[in-house]
């Protein structure tokens, strides 16, 4: 958008770039990440109980007992909050290396950027969250 002066018109139109563009991005980020973790969730734990019953001849109530038991309501909350973070992290990066590009050919290196970073910040952040939740 910077790159086709889509930006230049939104504040010539005194309209905030920030609040038309970016704040969309976080919003609709923060909302569908953890959905995105509980759909997955959910699919894990039937893709065990699939697993479960062909390999192992493990009954429904049986597999789901045994698998509620060992699920924690700490190990939803953590993953749920850590969702909500990476959410943060890949908006606010995103956002601020898609306003980086002067021209067309900046574009392509703006995209991988923003997906390298993001990659080594959630990787790091999911470490000292991990250390932070689980042992201290």
């Amino acid at each position: 958008m910077k790159v086709t002066e889509q930006l230049d018109a939104l504040r010539s139109l005194a309209t905030n770039p920030l609040d038309y563009i970016v704040a969309p991005k976080f919003i609709a980020l923060i909302i569908s990440l953890p959905l995105l973790v509980i759909y997955a969730d959910a699919l894990g734990i039937f893709g065990g109980y699939l697993v479960g019953l062909t390999k192992f001849h493990i009954s429904f109530g049986q597999y789901f007992h045994i698998t509620f038991n060992a699920l924690a309501t700490k190990d939803i909350l953590i993953g749920l909050i850590k969702s909500f973070i990476f959410a943060n992290i890949i908006a606010f990066i995103s956002c601020f290396e898609g306003f980086q590009p002067f021209s067309s050919s900046s574009v392509a290196k703006a995209v991988k950027n923003s997906v390298v970073r993001s990659f080594i910040t959630i990787i790091i952040f999911d470490c000292i969250l991990t250390a932070l939740f689980y042992y201290i």
